[in-house]
C-alpha cells in the first residue's frame, strides 16, 4: 500500500511500504518504531521514523492508535480524515490523499507509564498541562467542537484513566462527540472500548462522562455508542454520566431534521458522587426542537449498569434525566443494579422522564434491583414519569428496597398524564402493563407497591386516561398516609368539563404487607379528584383484580382503612374484584362518597381457601357466589385448588404464594 505523509502542508515523497514488514514484527517493535514525535507534554522530539509510518495496517481506513502519544494526536483532527502530529505532520490512508474514516485502538493502553502500579506524578500525562497542577488527561476536543467520526476500541482497554479538573466542564476521554450533516461524516461512533479509571477517578464540574462530557446531535446526525465498558469512579456537579455526561439535540427552527441516537449493549460499573442529573450511562438527555417538527429518534437497548450514586436531583441507573419531544423514544431490555442515596426523582433505570407532545415513548423489558435511600419521587424503574397518550411502560419489573419521603413506588414513584401533551385523539391513554414489583417500599405519604402517585390532569376538554393492567406487587409497603398495595394515591385534576378519569386498574393483584395510618388499602390507598370545573365527571374503575394484602393500621382511627381501597372520594365503578378476609377487621372500602353496598359480582370478600379453590373462571362451587366471573383465562391461570390465580406475563405464570 502507498502511504503519504504531508509535512508543513506541503506534499512530500510518496513512500512505498510493505505491509509484510509489519505482519511478522512483534507488537512491541511495531509500537516503538511507529511514532517518535513530540507529545503535548514532552520537552523534546524526533521525527526520524515518522516518515515510515503505516497508519492503517489492516486497510480498513481507520487510523491505528497504539500509544498514548498517538491517542493525544487525535485532538489535532477531530474528523478523523488524517493523522496529524503536534509538529504538524499529516498522514493519510492512501497515496491519493483519500481521507481516513476514523480511529481504532490496536492494543491496550495504560496511564501507568512507568509500570509501578500507581497513577501519580511519576507517570506521563499525570501533569499533562505541564504546570505541576497534576490535572491528568486533557479531554480531546472542546465544549463546542468534538469528535466527529468513528472511534473503535476493538475490545482493547484504556487503564488508569485520570482527570482532576474540578473547576472545568465537558470532561471525559473526549470533551464532546458530535454528529451533524455538515461534517465529513454525518455519523459518529464509539464502540467496543473499555475505559477503567485510576483509583482517584475522574473529577470535574458539569457535563462529565468517562467517554465524553457531551454528545451533540443536529441536522440528521447519527450517534452510536455501543459495546463499551466504563469502570471506576466519577465526581462532579451536574450532568454526570457513566459514559456520557449529557446528550443535547437541536433542530433548526425553520426546517425539519431527523437524526438518531443509539446506546446499545454498554456496561458500566461505577461509583458516582455529584449533585443533579446523574446516570449510570447518561446524565441527562435534553431535546431542543425550537419551532421545528422534531424527527430525532432515540434507542437505548440491552444496556447494563451496576452503580452506586449519591446526589440531589434526577438520579437513574441508566439515565438521570430525559426530556423528549421527538419522532420516537425507545428504551428496551436495560438492566440496572443500583445503590442510590438522597435524591428527588430517583429511579432504578431513569430518574426523571418527560415524554412530551405526540412523541411515542416505549419503555419495555426494563429490570432493576438494589436500594434507593433518603429519596422522594422514587421508583424501582422510574422516579418521576410525566407522559402523554402515546407512552407505555410494559414488561418491566423491579426488586428494590426503597426508603424515603413522599411519592415512592416499587415501579414508578410519581406517574402523571397531562392532556396538554396529548394529541387530538381522545382515545389515547398512557399504559402501564405486564409489569410487577417485589421488595420493600417505605416512606411517608403516597406510597405504593407498584406506583406511589398515579395522576391524570385535564385542562383542555380532552379525555385523558391512565390504564394499568396485568400488573401485581408482592412488595412490603409501609407509610403514613395514602398507602396502597398497588397504588398509594390515584388522583385526577379537572379544570374544564372534559372527562378525565382516575387511573383505571384491570387484571391486578397484591399480596404483601400494607401498613399505614390513614388512607390505607390492600390495592389502592386513596382515589380522589380535584376539580375547578362546573361540569365534569371522573370515575375510578377497578376490574378483575384481587388483594391478598395483609392490611395493618397504625392508628385506632380505621374509617379510612380498607381491605381493598382505603378511601374512595370519587365515583367508583367496579366489577369482578375480591379481597381476603382471613386477617384484619376492616371494611372492603374504608370511606367513600356513598354508602351503597357492593354487589358480590362487583367487590366481595372471601377466605383465602375459597380464593384458591377455583380451577377455572366462573366458579360456582367454591363459594355461595360465583367466583372470578368473566375473568379471561388467556390472562389468568387458575392452576389447581391449592393455588391462587396467576397472571400470565410474557408466557410465564406469576401467582402469589402466602406463608402458612
Amino acid at each position: 500500500m502507498k502511504l503519504v505523509k504531508k509535512s508543513n502542508w506541503l506534499y512530500t515523497t510518496t513512500l512505498l511500504i510493505s505491509l509484510s514488514t509489519f505482519a511478522n514484527e512483534p507488537a512491541s517493535t511495531i509500537q516503538s518504531s511507529q511514532f517518535n514525535s513530540l507529545s503535548s507534554h514532552s520537552t523534546s522530539s524526533s521525527n526520524t521514523s515518522s516518515s515510515n509510518i503505516n497508519i492503517d495496517q489492516d486497510g480498513d481506513y481507520l487510523i491505528d492508535i497504539s500509544t498514548l502519544e498517538q491517542l493525544d494526536w487525535v485532538r489535532n483532527n477531530l474528523d478523523g480524515t488524517s493523522l496529524v502530529t503536534h509538529t504538524g505532520e499529516e498522514f493519510f490512508c492512501s497515496d491519493n490523499y483519500d481521507p481516513c474514516e476514523g480511529y481504532e485502538l490496536t492494543n491496550n493502553l495504560s496511564f501507568d507509564t512507568n509500570n509501578d502500579g500507581l497513577i501519580n506524578e511519576e507517570d506521563d500525562y499525570f501533569d499533562m498541562d505541564g504546570d505541576q497542577s497534576n490535572k491528568g488527561w486533557r479531554p480531546i476536543g472542546t465544549s463546542t467542537s468534538g469528535l466527529a467520526t468513528k472511534f473503535y476500541g476493538n475490545g482493547y482497554r484504556i487503564q488508569g484513566f485520570y482527570i482532576n479538573r474540578p473547576e472545568e466542564s465537558y470532561l471525559g476521554l473526549f470533551a464532546r462527540i458530535e454528529a451533524q450533516e455538515n461534517q465529513p461524516s454525518s455519523s459518529s461512533e464509539v464502540r467496543r472500548l473499555t475505559i477503567e479509571t485510576a483509583p482517584q477517578g475522574v473529577t470535574g464540574k458539569d457535563h462529565v462522562g468517562i467517554i465524553a462530557g457531551n454528545a451533540y446531535i443536529a441536522d440528521n446526525g447519527n450517534l452510536f455508542i455501543g459495546y463499551n465498558r466504563a469502570i471506576g469512579i466519577i465526581n462532579g456537579n451536574n450532568y454526570i454520566g457513566g459514559m456520557v455526561g449529557s446528550i443535547s439535540t437541536v433542530s433548526d427552527e425553520e426546517f425539519t431534521y431527523g437524526g438518531q441516537v443509539t446506546f446499545a449493549r454498554n456496561y458500566s460499573e461505577l461509583s458516582i458522587s455529584a449533585n443533579d442529573y446523574i446516570g449510570g450511562l447518561v446524565g441527562a438527555l435534553v431535546d431542543t426542537p425550537y419551532q421545528a417538527i422534531h424527527e430525532n429518534t432515540y434507542r437505548f437497548r440491552n444496556n447494563t449498569s451496576e452503580v452506586t450514586m449519591s446526589g440531589n436531583l434526577n438520579l437513574g441507573g441508566i439515565i438521570g434525566r430525559a426530556l423528549v419531544e421527538s419522532e420516537s423514544f425507545r428504551i428496551t431490555e436495560n438492566h440496572a443494579t443500583v445503590d442510590i442515596t438522597g435524591a428527588r426523582s430517583a429511579g432504578g433505570i431513569i430518574g426523571f422522564f418527560g415524554c412530551y407532545e405526540e412523541t411515542p415513548c416505549l419503555l419495555s423489558d426494563l429490570t432493576a434491583e438494589g436500594f434507593i435511600d433518603k429519596a422522594s419521587s422514587a421508583g424501582g424503574i422510574i422516579g418521576s414519569f410525566v407522559g402523554n397518550g402515546n407512552s407505555s411502560l410494559t414488561y418491566s419489573n423491579a426488586n428494590i428496597n426503597i426508603k424515603g419521603e413522599n411519592n415512592l413506588g416499587g415501579l414508578v414513584g410519581y406517574l402523571s398524564v397531562h392532556d396538554f401533551y396529548f394529541s387530538s385523539n381522545d382515545s389515547d391513554a398512557l399504559s402501564v402493563n405486564n409489569s410487577y414489583t417485589t421488595g420493600f417500599v417505605s416512606g411517608k405519604n403516597n406510597i405504593g407497591g407498584l406506583i406511589g402517585t398515579a395522576s391524570t390532569s385535564e385542562y383542555d376538554f380532552i379525555d385523558n386516561n391512565l390504564e394499568i393492567s396485568k400488573v401485581f406487587s408482592t412488595a412490603k409497603v409501609i407509610g403514613q398516609q395514602a398507602v396502597g398495595g398497588l397504588i398509594g394515591h390515584a388522583n385526577s385534576y379537572s379544570e374544564n368539563d372534559g372527562a378525565g378519569r382516575i387511573p383505571t386498574i384491570t387484571n391486578a393483584y397484591t399480596s404483601g404487607l400494607v401498613r399505614g395510618e390513614r388512607y390505607v388499602g390492600g390495592l389502592v390507598g386513596i382515589a380522589s379528584v380535584n376539580s375547578y370545573a362546573t361540569d365534569f365527571y371522573n370515575t375510578a374503575r377497578i376490574t378483575n383484580s384481587y388483594s391478598l394484602a395483609n392490611v395493618v393500621a397504625t392508628t385506632n382511627r380505621i374509617d379510612t382503612i380498607g381491605k381493598f381501597v382505603g378511601s374512595m372520594k370519587v365515583n367508583f365503578s367496579t366489577s369482578g374484584n375480591y379481597y381476603q378476609t382471613d386477617v384484619g377487621n376492616f371494611n372492603d372500602v374504608g370511606e367513600r362518597i356513598n354508602d351503597f353496598p357492593f354487589w358480590p359480582d362487583e367487590l366481595s370478600g372471601h377466605l383465602t381457601t375459597q380464593l384458591r379453590c377455583p380451577e377455572s373462571a366462573d366458579n360456582t362451587t367454591c363459594s355461595s357466589s360465583t367466583l372470578f366471573e368473566g375473568w379471561d383465562e388467556s390472562v389468568w391461570d387458575f392452576g389447581n385448588s391449592t393455588q391462587f390465580p396467576g397472571l400470565i406475563i410474557n408466557g410465564e405464570i406469576r401467582r402469589p404464594y402466602l406463608r402458612q
